[in-house]
């Protein structure tokens, strides 16, 4: 039986070597794979990009694939030191809602804050994520007059449940300051006070479904007819 064993031993150790060549080699395959993919993707047909993206939302990669914007009339990016997208997410809004955004970023900025943008335009092809709250069937999302977000403050991040009107008071000022600034916008509406405390937007559905409408076909066009790029540096 030891004898078994030890030739078992030594039969394992014989495979080191091709294990880690096969360890470093998968990991580089996948990697070339999805390059091509993407390549692919940006160059192909009509249906074989089609397809390509259903692969890489299967995967969900979706997220990594950012609109060239520069040349859309509707849907715009929008980039600052205070608003940035979680794990290099594009934050794509419809252009009129940039002014509101403009608050925010100010809103963020006068409490040292950093908004983590988990969500902000959704087109309807787009995987959604799994989460509390149920998303509307108008959500302003689709109109590109939302965000989703998680502050993060001296490297903390703060969740849904750090927001909440319940436990809000027990969180440091400027994130209390921040929620504050939200609140007293005008415009502006606070997910908080019906129970999604990580939304914020304008209530277009509810002040001008028409508007809502409107907007909404402006960016489902925009995204359909834009060229995707491969952001793989980020």
């Amino acid at each position: 039986m030891k004898i078994k064993l030890k030739r078992l031993a030594l039969w394992i150790l014989d495979l080191e070597i091709p294990i880690k060549k096969i360890l470093i080699g998968i990991p580089l395959v996948f990697l070339i794979t999805l390059i091509i993919l993407i390549g692919l993707y940006n160059y192909s047909p009509k249906p074989t990009a089609k397809f390509i993206n259903q692969t890489l939302s299967f995967l969900e990669f979706t997220d990594l694939l950012h609109l060239d914007t520069e040349n859309l009339e509707y849907l715009k990016e929008y980039k600052s030191e205070n608003i940035v997208g979680a794990y290099g997410k594009q934050i794509l809004v419809h252009k009129r809602f940039i002014r509101y955004v403009k608050r925010i970023d100010k809103c963020a900025k006068d409490n040292n804050l950093v908004i983590l943008v988990n969500s902000s335009y959704r087109h309807k092809g787009k995987i959604k994520y799994v989460r509390k709250v149920k998303p509307v069937r108008n959500s302003n999302h689709v109109a590109g007059f939302a965000i989703d977000f998680n502050p993060i403050l001296n490297n903390e991040k703060y969740f849904s449940s750090n927001l909440s009107l319940k436990y809000l008071h027990k969180q440091p000022k400027e994130i209390r300051g921040f929620i504050a600034c939200i609140r007293k916008d005008k415009d502006l509406r606070w997910g908080g006070v019906f129970n999604d405390p990580i939304h914020i937007d304008y209530p277009l559905n509810k002040k001008y479904p028409k508007r809502w409408d409107k907007y909404k076909a402006q960016c489902d066009n925009d995204y359909e007819k834009a060229h995707k790029k491969w952001m793989f540096w980020k």
